[in-house]
């Protein structure tokens, strides 16, 4: 059994995360942690793996936070726009490489 702590869990998209994680079958919730909760409470004993669904102005920080504490993070998709500060704090993640896809004549990144 894969235990899955959610960070974002009462939002629009971590509320569903966490409904897919108590519904799958070889998964079940650690935590369900969201705005205002101490991030520590999730340790690599209770939580095999952190979903971290919360908004771009505090989810890089948490990611930082939760990698220094030695768990596993998954992360939709960070956009560093270039930007070296965002780039800087990346440095070290395991960062998935973007596929690109046409989108009606226009090539995207995802």
């Amino acid at each position: 059994m894969i235990k899955v702590s959610v960070v974002g869990a009462k939002g629009r998209m971590g509320s569903h995360v966490v409904d897919a994680v108590n519904a799958a079958a070889d998964t079940e919730l650690a935590l369900a942690l969201d705005a205002g909760d101490d991030l520590t409470a999730i340790t690599p004993e209770n939580t095999d793996v952190v979903v971290e669904f919360t908004v771009p102005s505090v989810s890089l920080g948490n990611v930082l936070a939760l990698v220094k504490q030695g768990v596993d993070v998954v992360v939709g998709y960070v956009e560093p726009h270039a930007r070296p500060d965002t780039l800087a704090l990346l440095e070290g993640l395991e960062v998935l490489s973007c596929r690109e896809v046409d989108y009606r004549g226009i090539r995207l990144r995802e």
